[in-house]
């Protein structure tokens, strides 16, 4: 880890916790997180997104970085951010602060949202498309 990082969460313990490894991180956290950001530049399905998602954590994915903005169906399930332009995450970040109700709002909205991705609508359909090959 970056000197930089642990220099930085050392000055705001209070805020910056570093756990190493944790299994089912989201089931044991989901009360202390109040945002979810995912940074990455390339991802073809983010699957921590959807797992952030199912337990009603509001969310800051980038903007055509996989399937984000499908997931956050373009920022009715959360926030989406320009990650060409390094402001926008920020921007975003102080919004979501500011009004906290409505990024909690579209968090259990995306949680519910999640029943699109069942057993269902998802292996069943996988399923009969691989028998008609």
């Amino acid at each position: 880890m970056s000197k930089q990082i642990i220099k930085y969460q050392k000055k705001n313990s209070e805020f910056i916790k570093f756990h190493g490894y944790v299994k089912n991180p989201f089931e044991r956290f989901k009360n202390q997180i109040d945002l979810f950001c995912v940074t990455s530049k390339y991802d073809g399905t983010p699957n921590v997104l959807g797992e952030a998602m199912s337990f009603a954590i509001p969310c800051l994915a980038p903007l055509k970085v996989g399937l984000c903005s499908m997931l956050l169906k373009n920022e009715k399930y959360g926030y989406l951010y320009d990650p060409e332009k390094p402001k926008t995450f920020c921007k975003k970040i102080l919004k979501i602060n500011n009004e906290f109700f409505l990024a909690q709002q579209k968090s259990k909205l995306g949680f519910i949202s999640m029943k699109r991705f069942n057993k269902k609508n998802t292996l069943y359909k996988l399923k009969h498309e691989i028998q008609k090959i």
